[in-house]
């Protein structure tokens, strides 16, 4: 039985995932090793791993208010950049993408998981590199060899890595399905279609590109790669319409339901952001009363005033909105991995570039927030004449499509944190209450608490430049 180095934690590996689909159980089958797990399980297990720690534990619990689309009444640690060891949220993505990386391994003979597995494990590495920089990678799952102090890659090596695995998935996923190469009951996103998969790939692929197009040295590769993705729908099929969105739906039934519908009904001490709130209404956004309900204070002018993250001052609870019902108030909401819009809007920041798309920036523009407006079930009306949103009226397009990127990114909080490091846009303020005043707003996560207990010689190599974990250093694409 093989051995797993978490960034230099062994943990023996087993199926310790919780139960977060119907007839779960059923498949669920308790193996005594990882080589003897059917693949459906494996692949269902990193599913339940990966989204929870994404969207729950990091996005909605940190990012987000970094992004700071949330901000929090109590509790403000997140909101003032005291944040708790995150090992937990690391220990579990690296855990997940050492379980697919196993399963990549193993099937060769089956080209369409194997190509499930890349595309996979790339999201949720491509994830973690975008919240902690330079991390382990080529030697982060070699623990069965000895490895037991991995070293880190450059952020660059590492995003150069993963255009190649999925561009060599998005081959992989082109085969035709035989028998023996399905998916399982395990897919909880697409439930075995491959098709899906391939579109998931690629798409995925035009976020790795847009992220390091910022870069000088790779801005060349970036436009090249998106301009081949673009122009090859044959070759590299990407999302059409919103059934094709990546997403993790949940269930109603004990054990199953989205986990922040279960923290937010127990403890509902998050509220929309000053920062989002103020945007939307300033831009009569119909938005605005999907993502938050109206105070609870009836005297109140204004309701739907959000809080600034981090005030020093906090008004009383009836006196700010909560989060729209769509997000917290249902069980069954979905963890999105990655959405039409997105790639909409990819493109739409693409061709503002002046790169080949085949499409104008103004269509994908549209056509991107007509896609929020969708999901989110408002009505979009006049929206998109108002001067303030028109791209043909606005002075800064690139700033425009970035802003209205971040407003469609809402609960998508890794996401939203990483782009508005990567443009620029909407600008942050510092927390007035923030307990490293002058140094503005996080740029990154810290390490965890682990990595320099055990893995000290290695991590000293990457943290030059960092302050107090969160400030300094910047990402490698960041603005």
């Amino acid at each position: 039985m093989k051995k797993l180095v978490i960034a230099t934690t062994i943990v023996a590996m087993c199926f310790q995932f919780a139960s977060c689909k119907k007839d779960f159980d059923e498949i669920n089958t308790n193996p005594n090793g990882l080589s003897d797990a059917p693949y459906t399980n494996v692949l269902s297990g990193a599913i339940i791993t990966i989204t929870t720690r994404v969207n729950s534990d990091l996005s909605f619990s940190y990012a987000s208010a970094w992004s700071q689309q949330i901000a929090r009444t109590l509790y403000q640690e997140h909101d003032i950049y005291q944040p708790r060891d995150p090992s937990s949220a690391w220990r579990g993505l690296y855990l997940a993408s050492f379980n697919l990386q196993t399963l990549i391994d193993k099937s060769d003979a089956t080209p369409n998981r194997k190509g499930v597995a890349m595309v996979l494990k790339a999201y949720a590495m491509q994830v973690v590199t975008d919240l902690w920089g330079d991390v382990p990678y080529s030697d982060a799952f070699k623990g069965d060899q000895g490895n037991f102090t991995p070293r880190y890659d450059s952020q660059r090596d590492i995003y150069l890595d993963l255009v190649k695995q999925l561009k060599t998935a998005n081959d992989l996923l082109s085969a035709a399905p035989t028998a023996t190469d399905n998916l399982g009951e395990g897919d909880y996103i697409y439930h075995g279609d491959v098709s899906k998969w391939r579109k998931f790939c690629n798409s995925l692929l035009l976020r790795v590109y847009i992220r390091m197009s910022g870069t000088a040295a790779e801005q060349a590769l970036a436009k090249q790669g998106i301009e081949q993705v673009l122009g090859d729908a044959a070759k590299f099929p990407v999302f059409q319409d919103a059934s094709d969105n990546a997403e993790f739906n949940y269930l109603d039934t004990p054990n199953e339901q989205n986990p922040i519908y279960n923290s937010y009904a127990s403890n509902a001490i998050d509220v929309p952001s000053k920062l989002l709130t103020d945007m939307l209404k300033d831009k009569n956004d119909p938005r605005l009363s999907v993502y938050a309900d109206s105070a609870a204070d009836k005297t109140l002018a204004d309701r739907f005033s959000g809080l600034q993250n981090g005030a020093a001052s906090v008004p009383t609870k009836t006196k700010l909105p909560a989060i729209g019902k769509l997000f917290v108030k249902s069980a069954t909401a979905p963890a999105l991995l990655l959405t039409y819009e997105e790639v909409l809007f990819i493109s739409a920041e693409a061709a503002n570039n002046g790169w080949s798309t085949g499409i104008t920036a103004k269509q994908a523009y549209d056509n991107a927030i007509t896609a929020s407006m969708n999901r989110m079930g408002a009505s979009i009306g006049s929206y998109l004449s108002n001067p303030k949103v028109d791209l043909n009226s606005v002075a800064d397009k690139a700033h425009a499509i970035a802003e209205q990127k971040w407003i469609a990114l809402y609960f998508q909080g890794c996401e939203a944190f990483s782009e508005v490091r990567r443009t620029g846009w909407p600008v942050l303020k510092e927390a007035p209450a923030s307990i490293f005043p002058g140094l503005g707003v996080p740029v990154r996560f810290p390490y965890p608490a682990n990595e320099s207990a055990t893995n000290a010689a290695n991590l000293a190599q990457v943290t030059g430049g960092i302050q107090y974990g969160m400030f300094g250093k910047k990402m490698w694409w960041a603005k």
